[in-house]
């Protein structure tokens, strides 16, 4: 599992649509073509971004963590064909 944050100071600029995207692209260079991301759940401005990107919240996934002693909880987005997202860069 990978962890991926941008600070705030770097939010709204692009640069995490551009991230996203460059992933995508080398998932698909490796033949996937479909995503599955998790995020906490009271991160209500990363879980909009993943809208904004065409995410589906997938119901079924949800997960807690323990850390330290605090619970947190993840959601999950996802995406049946990640062409989506890769249409959202032109």
């Amino acid at each position: 599992m990978s962890f991926l944050y941008l600070l705030p100071e770097y939010h709204r600029q692009g640069i995490g649509r551009e991230l996203t995207i460059r992933v995508v692209e080398c998932l698909v260079e490796q033949g996937m073509h479909t995503l599955l991301i998790r995020v906490l759940k009271v991160n209500t401005p990363a879980r909009r971004f993943y809208e904004a990107l065409g995410g589906h919240l997938v119901p079924d996934v949800e997960e807690q963590l323990d850390e330290g002693g605090v619970v947190l909880v993840q959601v999950a987005y996802g995406w049946r064909d990640v062409n989506v997202l890769l249409l959202s860069k032109k």
